[in-house]
């Protein structure tokens, strides 16, 4: 049940009503949301307005135009009470301020006041009818209690909730049947099919009662007989109403809907001039749709195609008004059994999530018309946080309490998990289309969620549609989302565009034959004429109609017809015109109004304006040129001069409101040349900007404003330049970032400390972007102004850090808390610090070079701060060794960097610290520790601790790489993409290589061996180093292990020699995971060649058998397991079952304990294999499979031989 308030709104100065409703239940919130869409694109004096849809506290409003009066019903009741029958009423004629509503009862039988009340407000209500038809929605609960009357005279049709769109072809259960009974029509009762005949209905009942004080029932006027029928409505009318408008309230009482008459046939009872109102007045089964058959047929292909599994997103593109919208729908009338979901962008509705909100709505219409039983397998996981993001689905979870702590972006990324595993189960049983229309209104948070929720999707994907106007604003981030995810390479679905080009003139010509109904008609001069000013554009076609049918128009064009137009207007509807044009964008209606002067909305020169489509209000407060050419004529045909005055108006009026948006402002004064004024604006705007997060749009507003600076005042544009690239930076741009910061340090007269500053930034960004040259031509001039070295080898790297170990274990022994300093910040020391982090991802030895040297001169400077992050550093460098005297070492300096610490509070130091132990705990094989430390402080860096994003893609690429080494394939499928959606969004080129190396190996061990090895080949040719790196190793074995399972032993042995060539060249076998993998490649290979050619399998055996003992001699257990999964292997080529057996089950043992469960299950099936036990490896390659490996038999080829 709806409740209405009065309120205040402050922001357009006026009294409004708030409807909200009582609960959230998920469909009454739907219908709540559907009232508003619906009908807010409808502008019509009969109907009340509605200005907004917006959520305030968690509840939802609508705001809608205040009307004060009397509600019809209470007219009705009042006017044929039976206990006030001697009351008299004068009979003088009513006056324009008289009210209509009498204020005393009127005898039965003395009508003739009555009579002319009657016919105003029958053609009034027609109208409001007409309007909504003409729109393509149908009331179906027009009643007295829905209809006010104002004391002007007035009548206002208002309460949309049972509305339903005339074109509505949803896939799945209607809408509950709702409406007044008293008032419905006979096939609404019965559950048939509704159309505009059923308002047509309730439209007579009303108009009936409010003459004779009873509805048709009680007057018993529904016999079978049709002559009857009618003959007794007449009998009844026929004193008070006139005998057109009685024939047609006759038929539209007609139990049959065929039967009754149209929205124009109604009008012209009323005025024949008036018929014209309701050319759009179409039924479903005679609505308009010409041509298209090209575009109709690339849309069932691709629908085609997409069933067929080559995933597809159709983009609909065209002028406003071509007709994009009615050639989806016609396309999706076609179809059966499909469900389809639609979303509409409307410009000015500000619920989060606009662009999807109406979508969700539709989706959760479509779980409540599903039993309960059924729809419970829906609710998957982490359901409740996209009911935080979608209120509308409440009503499906329980009320279960998030973390207040978490962050958004957080709970986004669970939110688009648990809609991607939801609407996966429903794509899994049917087919399923998502359709959103005008995306060019749409919020880049809805586009990155669409993004994320296809790239997530795996196997079948939803067919999407998507509509959008060519003309799309450059600030449009939905469609920039859209655009960059169309060209990333490993984009999963593959994006194709519509063009919706204007009608052919055979076309125009029977559009318009069938919107006149007169084929003859449509071949008269002005007929043709419209044919021709339109241009093939429908919605533009229809405009002209009106005017084409009531004037006698000859040879001229859409800019002379639309002069015509304007010419015919008042003063006051030009200037309004003008002003709408100069804003170029929705403006507030109040503002445009009260700038004119004293006009209202519904007075008859702004009435005419929305009646000939030259202005569109939408939602009630915004207006807007109907059409693009409108616009471009009216600028044409003004003067510059009168254009810059009212440009100043505008912008004079609009500033008054604190709410308008300031770069708007800026725009508007800058138009009227007010420079000063439309730069502070803007300067306000880029603030706003900021605070909001709007990073973008902030770096946008700084170059507005560099722009319209003089050329006199460098300083004002040096300080905004910086600003623009600190917000690129911010934004996830760092290589314009880069450009700019290095821009600017090229500007003359600055201090060396202030240059040497802006080069290290842009150093900083170019290699955070994969620029490691650009980053490094900027570094080595720094580094030398301060006397330090930059390794020109790793082999020279690797001296200094030998050399700076020494150092070290000599200095950090003596180290006291209270003789360091939390406050000390020494330009040295953070470029150096600056330079380690990073080239600590790209090029690991010289970055720990650096990281080292930066605690040598943190100690030096009694620094605590950056002492304390260089010995986290250095004893997670020591534990790469892999050796008990180095993990015991390690150990040591962790313990001693965290009581050193004990006085910083920031977390990201305790933070930094559980993520290098972590990393440390990997390389001893204590995996499950390990990977529990990195996704903590993963978390921690990613959603509560800000400005720590080189430890944050450290937890990520690490914890990937683990999950590899642990064999839980599955968890790289499940965290990787969204992690490689976060680098994008980011600009962050490491973590998107190397995410993407992995996601490789999950396609390599889902079969997808082809797609897995381009994937890796792909991703290290990005690499942007020319170094063998250790991502070179990481890719090397991934491809080496893809090539056992392929069985191309020959081209794998020649490639594992090359790359261990230059993986030792490199420095990387000091690593103990380097040495790890090599041993056990190097002799599961040999393996492999000893059984592809006999004659050297003595010799493979041997290097095998030696691989095997280098292995048991380390600690890790990890390494262990390798060894005897070797000796396995060796054994059962020499044909010893019990040698084989026995090694399997200690690799077992210790893959065991180093929690590394897909290598205990491959060891276990090979094992079970060899007893020929068949239940039992059917049950092993089940939980295998658990794992994200495919094919088990496959997999197995990595490890041991068949």
């Amino acid at each position: 049940m709806g409740v209405v308030y009065e309120a205040w709104d402050e922001a357009n100065n006026r009294f409004v009503a708030l409807k909200t409703i009582q609960g959230t239940e998920p469909v009454s919130l739907y219908r709540f949301k559907l009232e508003y869409r619906q009908v807010a694109q409808i502008a019509h004096p009969n109907l009340v307005g509605l200005f907004g849809l917006t959520f305030i506290e968690g509840a939802c409003y609508i705001v809608m135009e205040l009307i004060r009066g009397s509600l019809l019903s209470h007219f009705v009741a009042q006017s044929h009470s039976d206990t006030m029958l001697d009351t008299v009423v004068a009979t003088r004629p009513l006056c324009s301020t008289d009210s209509p509503i009498l204020s005393t009862p009127a005898r039965q039988d003395y009508i003739a006041p009555l009579r002319l009340d009657v016919l105003s407000l029958a053609h009034q209500l027609a109208r409001a009818v007409c309007a909504l038809h003409g729109g393509g929605v149908l009331h179906l609960d027009i009643k007295p209690n829905n209809i006010i009357l104002t004391s002007g005279g007035e009548l206002k049709l208002l309460d949309f909730g049972v509305s339903q769109l005339k074109t509505a072809q949803r896939g799945h259960t209607p809408l509950q049947q709702l409406g007044t009974p008293k008032y419905m029509a006979p096939e609404c009762l019965s559950g048939q099919v509704q159309t505009a005949a059923s308002d047509w209905y309730s439209y007579a009942v009303v108009i009936l009662e409010l003459v004779t004080g009873r509805s048709a029932k009680e007057l018993a006027i529904l016999p079978d007989d049709k002559g009857m029928f009618e003959k007794q409505v007449s009998m009844i009318l026929h004193q008070h109403l006139h005998e057109a408008l009685i024939a047609i309230l006759a038929r539209a009482l007609s139990p049959d809907p065929h039967d009754r008459p149209t929205g124009k046939e109604v009008l012209a009872a009323f005025d024949a001039n008036d018929a014209f109102l309701a050319t759009s007045d179409m039924s479903d089964e005679v609505r308009v749709f010409v041509g298209r058959e090209k575009e109709l047929a690339m849309l069932n292909e691709a629908f085609c195609a997409h069933t067929a599994r080559q995933h597809l997103l159709m983009c609909i593109e065209g002028s406003p008004g071509i007709g994009k919208t009615s050639l989806v729908e016609q396309f999706l009338s076609s179809l059966d059994n499909v469900v389809v979901l639609r979303g509409r962008c409307h410009e000015r509705e500000t619920v989060p999530f606009k662009a999807l909100d109406m979508l969700i709505d539709d989706f959760a219409q479509y779980l409540s018309s599903i039993p309960p039983q059924i729809r419970c397998r829906y609710i998957v996981d982490g359901f409740q946080y996209l009911a935080i993001l979608f209120p509308v689905l409440r009503g499906f979870v329980s009320h279960e309490k998030c973390d207040p702590n978490m962050d958004a972006m957080h709970i986004r990324a669970l939110a688009m998990k648990a809609l991607a595993n939801s609407l996966s189960l429903l794509v899994n049983k049917q087919q399923v289309i998502l359709f959103l229309d005008d995306i060019q209104w749409g919020d880049e948070d809805s586009a990155q969620l669409l993004v994320s929720f296809l790239e997530y999707l795996s196997e079948k994907r939803p067919f999407v549609i998507l509509s959008k106007r060519t003309e799309v604003s450059q600030d449009n981030r939905f469609a920039a989302v859209l655009e960059e995810f169309q060209h990333a390479p490993d984009c999963p679905v593959r994006m194709t565009q519509i063009k919706v080009n204007p009608l052919t003139q055979s076309q125009s010509t029977e559009m318009l034959e069938a919107l006149l109904e007169d084929s003859q008609a449509a071949q008269s001069s002005s007929a043709l004429d419209i044919v021709r000013i339109s241009k093939g554009v429908p919605f533009l076609m229809e405009q002209l109609l009106q005017f084409g049918l009531q004037s006698d128009i000859g040879e001229i064009d859409g800019y002379e017809i639309i002069q015509l137009r304007l010419n015919e207007l008042s003063s006051e509807s030009k200037e309004i015109l003008s002003l709408v044009a100069i804003a170029g964008q929705p403006v507030k209606l109040d503002t445009i109004l009260a700038i004119v002067g004293d006009i209202h909305i519904d007075d008859f020169a702004f009435t005419c304006l929305r009646a000939q489509r030259l202005l569109v209000v939408q939602a009630g407060d915004q207006v807007q040129c109907f059409h693009d050419q409108i616009r471009e004529s009216i600028l044409s045909i003004e003067c510059s001069a009168l254009l810059k005055s009212r440009a100043g108006k505008l912008a004079e009026a609009l500033a008054e409101d604190r709410k308008t948006d300031n770069a708007f402002l800026g725009q508007l004064f800058y138009q009227s040349g007010q420079t000063q004024r439309a730069i502070d604006y803007m300067i306000h705007a880029a603030d706003e900007a900021e605070q909001a997060l709007a990073y973008s749009r902030e770096a946008d507003t700084c170059h507005q404003v560099i722009t319209w600076l003089p050329d006199s005042r460098q300083a004002e544009k040096y300080k905004f330049t910086e600003r623009r690239a600190i917000a690129l930076s911010r934004g996830g741009y760092g290589v314009q970032a880069a450009e700019l910061f290095a821009q600017l340090a090229k500007t003359d007269g600055l201090c060396d400390s202030e240059r040497a500053r802006l080069n290290g930034i842009a150093a900083s960004q170019f290699m955070y972007g994969g620029h490691i040259e650009k980053g490094e031509d900027l570094f080595k001039p720094l580094l030398r102004q301060w006397r330090l070295p930059y390794p020109g080898s790793t082999k020279t790297a690797m001296l200094r850090i030998i050399w700076s170990i020494v150092v070290l274990e000599v200095k950090r022994r003596w180290l006291k808390k209270d003789k360091l300093s939390a406050d000390i910040s020494d330009p040295k020391i953070e470029l150096v610090f600056s330079v380690a982090n990073s080239l600590s991802n790209w090029d690991p030895i010289r970055g720990l070079y650096f990281s080292l040297l930066s605690l040598r001169l943190a100690i030096n400077k009694k620094d605590l701060k950056r002492t304390v992050q260089g010995l986290n550093i250095y004893a997670f460098a020591l534990s790469y060794g892999g050796t008990a005297r180095h993990k015991k070492i390690s150990s040591r300096i962790f313990e001693q960097a965290s009581k050193l610490g004990e006085r910083l509070t920031e977390p990201e130091y305790e933070m930094h610290r559980t993520l290098l132990e972590g990393v440390s705990l990997s390389i001893q094989s204590e995996y499950q520790a390990s990977i529990e430390m990195i996704l903590h402080a993963e978390e921690q860096f990613s959603t509560k601790i800000f400005n720590a994003q080189n430890n944050a893609v450290i937890a990520r690429t690490t914890a990937t790489h683990i999950f590899w080494l642990m064999g839980r394939i599955h968890k790289i499928g499940e965290l990787a993409p969204q992690w490689i959606q976060d680098a994008k969004s980011r600009g962050d080129h490491f973590s998107l290589v190397e995410l993407t190396m992995f996601m490789g190996v999950f396609h390599a061990a889902n079969g997808e061996m082809q797609q897995g090895r381009g994937i890796i080949n792909e991703a290290i040719a990005s690499w942007p180093l020319a170094e063998f790196t250790y991502q070179h190793w990481v890719a090397s074995k991934a491809l080496i292990q893809i090539g056992l399972m392929a069985g191309d032993i020959e081209n794998t042995w020649v490639k594992l020699r090359e790359d261990v060539r230059l993986a030792k060249r490199a420095g990387l076998f000091g690593s103990l995971a380097v040495r790890t993998d090599y041993l056990f490649l190097h002799g599961r290979v040999a393996l492999a060649c000893a059984q592809r050619d006999p004659s050297q399998a003595s010799n493979m055996l041997k290097v095998a058998e030696q691989d095997a003992k280098s292995l048991l001699k380390e600690i890790a257990h990890s390494a262990r397991g390798y060894g005897y999964c070797l000796r396995a292997g060796i054994a059962r080529i020499k044909g010893a079952e019990e040698a084989s057996l026995e090694a399997l089950a200690n690799a077992e043992n210790y893959f065991a304990k180093a929690q590394m469960e897909l290598h205990q299950l491959m060891m276990k099936r090979c094992a079970v294999l060899a007893l020929n036990d068949g239940e039992r490896v059917i049950e092993i390659n089940e939980h295998i499979c658990g794992l994200g490996v495919k094919d088990p038999a496959l997999y197995q080829q990595i490890l041991c031989p068949q």
